[in-house]
């Protein structure tokens, strides 16, 4: 099954859609229309880096072994 997504604004209440190569021309299309909103705002991935700069954390001893898996470690050390 193929699926595809676009943000498409009609043209005198027109959608034109270029269909890509992946679907067949000989088989029927299910097509959904549904509004995407005005406060649809898109974000450059370059955004997304660094936004939680210095808002997370990790404990010192993050990497340390856990209380609760010592039985488990001590009889299946190697």
């Amino acid at each position: 099954m193929n699926a595809l997504k676009m943000y498409i604004k009609p043209e005198n209440h027109k959608i034109i859609i270029d269909v890509p190569d992946e679907f067949s021309a000989e088989e029927e299309l299910e097509i959904i229309i549904v509004s995407s909103g005005e406060h649809r705002e898109k974000k450059s991935r370059k955004e997304a880096f660094g936004k939680y700069k210095g808002e997370i954390w990790m404990a010192p001893d993050f990497d340390e072994p856990l209380e609760d898996f010592r039985e488990y470690m001590e009889c299946n050390t190697l």
